[in-house]
């Protein structure tokens, strides 16, 4: 079973938290008390706004993401993977 949390501050309580700008939020889907990976889930990150020289601060966004495995990440193979070491079917 994978990891799962609960999601339960608002937007405001995120924005005031982590000083975010409501310009840079994304609307949120409000509680959420089983949060799984096909799930969006609030995230902040700090990254530099496009256009600005290399020596200017990061602004904090708070952005919907999607976490866990996608298709994308898996691999495409099937076929197996000999490690060389022996096994025995009992």
């Amino acid at each position: 079973m994978c990891g799962r949390y609960a999601s339960v501050a608002s937007r405001a309580e995120l924005l005031e938290r982590f000083v975010v700008d409501k310009s840079n939020a994304d609307e949120l889907c409000g509680q959420d008390f089983n949060v799984t990976p096909t799930k969006d889930n609030p995230v902040v990150v700090a990254r530099v706004p496009q256009g600005a020289g290399e020596d200017a601060d990061p602004a904090r966004e708070l952005r919907t993401f999607r976490w866990g495995f996608s298709r994308t990440t898996q691999r495409t193979s099937q076929a197996p993977v000999d490690l060389g070491i022996p096994t025995v079917d009992a």
